[in-house]
């Protein structure tokens, strides 16, 4: 296929994947215009970037990114990496599109004041310290972890509190953050992790991850964890519940997480 083919077909590829979008969000006034489509209920743009498409044994496999931006809450735009694979490229797009809109789309709702959803759960998180710039915390808008079909009693914050200790240093601006997890194990074959904060390649995030991972060798079966955050910063005196200074006399107590339901 040439380059001006191959062009061609992933413009048509995003298009698909766009208007994939309006129909499963028809309650968020979509509209279509441009290669852009526009959430009017939440006031957020999206875009298809980055797609990539094979066909092998008969089987279509696209990879693709969905942009989300809104103009005051995240202007850099929010973007998730997403794979769907089928026996024809409309298959593959549902797959693709259909996790985003059920798992990432509800998080970004609650963010921008959408009612409660099933999906998300809001947690408050706080982090305590003596440093001057101290005295936000954190309402965070965690999306439903995915899992293999056959696990139960899973852990909703799992990953959140595997990472937690790692994520201090990042969580240290009150502005809003994303992170996107992603893990698998598949028997016979290296683990697959993936970690993003702000879009962006997380390493120490990704190390964990990759322990985690390991601890499932002996498992003789497909093993899956992926996950959306959303932090959004929040005043103390805003949390529900007051939290205790910690002592200065005790150093280790510097710095410490309160993690709230």
């Amino acid at each position: 296929m040439s380059a001006d083919a191959a062009g061609a077909a992933a413009v048509d590829a995003g298009t698909r994947a766009l208007e994939h979008i309006c129909r499963e969000l028809e309650s968020f006034a979509p509209v279509l215009e441009g290669g852009v489509l526009l959430l009017r209920r939440l006031d957020v743009r999206v875009g298809i970037e980055q797609v990539r498409e094979a066909t092998e044994a008969g089987r279509v496999s696209l990879r693709f990114e969905i942009a989300a931006h809104h103009a005051m809450r995240f202007p850099r735009g929010i973007r998730e990496a997403v794979h769907g694979f089928g026996t024809s490229r409309e298959d593959a797009l549902a797959l693709a599109t259909g996790g985003w809109c059920r798992n990432v789309l509800p998080v970004i709702g609650s963010l921008l004041g959408e009612p409660p959803s099933s999906a998300v759960r809001r947690l408050e998180l706080a982090m305590h310290s003596d440093e001057a710039r101290a005295g936000f915390g954190w309402l965070l808008h965690m999306g439903p972890l995915e899992t293999t079909i056959s696990e139960r009693g899973v852990d909703p914050a799992e990953l959140l509190r595997s990472l937690l200790e790692k994520m201090k240093p990042r969580l240290d601006e009150p502005c809003v953050h994303w992170l996107r997890c992603s893990l698998a194990h598949l028997p016979g074959r290296d683990p697959e992790v993936e970690c993003r904060f702000d879009n962006e390649p997380w390493d120490d995030g990704a190390a964990r991850l990759l322990q985690i991972a390991r601890e499932w060798s002996s498992v003789r079966a497909y093993k899956l964890r992926r996950q959306f955050f959303l932090f959004e910063p929040r005043p103390l005196e805003q949390l529900r519940y007051t939290a205790p200074s910690p002592p200065a006399a005790d150093p280790a107590a510097r710095s410490r997480w309160k993690f709230w339901r």
